[in-house]
């Protein structure tokens, strides 16, 4: 057991210990009754296990030959529909009929593993029209345990038949000394090289981009002799990406699981700002309504006063007496100490009175609403 930091696809001298891990099983550095299991701890945190595996069927020496016969009585489908569609050809007429067995055993393998196999169709293209290209579509869709996956066969130096032979048609009556670059001119296959070479495509092409994805003919071996390691390939490409729906999934959960708490947890907080708000409106209203009262005991206690200097000065006159009877009936109206004084009412605490009195970032419609919804919603500013 071992923790290894995982590599992050921006950091360009991290070691990437997945990939050593599959590696070193590819190639037989594991036991026979062992295997490695990678498993994430963290997006930076990986777990690389030694466990025991008997019957684990790994390692280049568990690869089991695929043969391509030399005569076949009748072609699969889809190598009579390659073999028949002429214009998607990039391989050499000389090297037809060995790359239409290729496909025929391809496909035969690909169904006996319970995967389907059809010829690849048209698809959209980055203008939205639906066209068909070798780089794009592939010659071969296989679909295995609903992963997609296209193979493109193709012989080093051939053209794709149908556009080159499209474009020297064009081309064909043009003077080349109109253009800097030499025009399409002769058979498509003028330069074939001889070497077959498959390219294995699928979605998700950034999960899988250390991969091997190519197989061609070398000194060293044909390219029937790597159609095995074609298929391992698909197979752990299959592996991987269940893998990697796995911790999408395992990571979409947790983070589910912690929106939902923090959702309940400001929701909790909610209701405990909306209940100190509340306390806050209603102490906040009686000191208003105090200031009142004392703002009005203050203006009758100075009444009183100019009603003694005005006695003072002018009680005896009669034309004075009337207004100092009016002043003094003002002042009990004024006076709020004339009678016991009394709790005030409560505010109403509606989402506008409380609005006031929670915090920056909180709303008195709910816990997930905006601050000011209502005022928005009404065109104030």
């Amino acid at each position: 057991m071992r923790a290894s930091s995982r590599k992050q696809w921006y950091d360009r001298e991290a070691i990437d210990y997945e990939n050593r891990a599959r590696l070193a099983e590819i190639y037989g550095k594991v036991p026979s009754d062992k295997r490695l299991v990678v498993t994430v701890v963290s997006p930076e945190e990986l777990l690389i296990e030694l466990v025991d595996a008997s019957g684990y069927m790994g390692g280049l020496a568990d690869l089991l030959p695929i043969g391509v016969p030399e005569r076949i009585a009748r072609y699969h489908v889809v190598a009579r529909q390659f073999r028949d569609l002429t214009d998607r050809h990039e391989v050499s007429r000389e090297l037809l009929a060995r790359a239409t067995r290729i496909v025929h055993t391809i496909a035969a393998e690909a169904e006996r593993r319970e995967w389907s196999v059809q010829a690849s169709t048209d698809s959209k293209n980055g203008y939205g029209r639906m066209d068909w290209t070798g780089t794009k579509d592939g010659h071969l869709q296989i679909t295995a345990q609903g992963h997609d996956l296209s193979l493109r066969l193709q012989e080093e130096g051939v053209h794709t038949r149908g556009q080159w032979e499209e474009e020297v048609r064009r081309y064909r009556n043009v003077s080349p000394d109109w253009y800097s670059r030499p025009l399409p001119s002769g058979p498509y296959d003028a330069s074939a090289s001889g070497r077959l070479k498959l390219e294995l495509q699928g979605s998700g092409r950034w999960i899988h981009a250390r991969r091997q994805s190519r197989w061609a003919d070398r000194q060293s071996w044909t390219l029937e002799e790597r159609l095995p390691h074609l298929f391992r390939e698909i197979e752990e490409r299959i592996d991987e990406a269940e893998r990697k729906a796995e911790e999408a999934r395992i990571t979409a959960k947790r983070a589910a699981e912690a929106a939902r708490r923090e959702a309940e947890e400001r929701e909790r907080r909610w209701h405990v700002l909306m209940a100190e708000a509340a306390e806050r409106l209603v102490e906040d209203g009686r000191t208003k309504h105090l200031r009142a009262h004392a703002a009005a005991w203050q203006e009758a206690e100075m009444l009183r006063r100019y009603c003694e200097a005005l006695d003072a000065a002018y009680g005896d006159r009669p034309d004075a007496a009337e207004w100092l009877e009016w002043v003094r009936a003002h002042i009990i109206r004024l006076d709020p100490l004339t009678e016991p004084p009394t709790m005030p009412s409560a505010p109403e605490p509606n989402p506008e009175a409380l609005e006031p009195f929670l915090p920056e970032g909180w709303s008195p419609y709910g816990p997930d609403e905006q601050r000011h919804r209502r005022a928005t919603a009404f065109g104030s500013t």
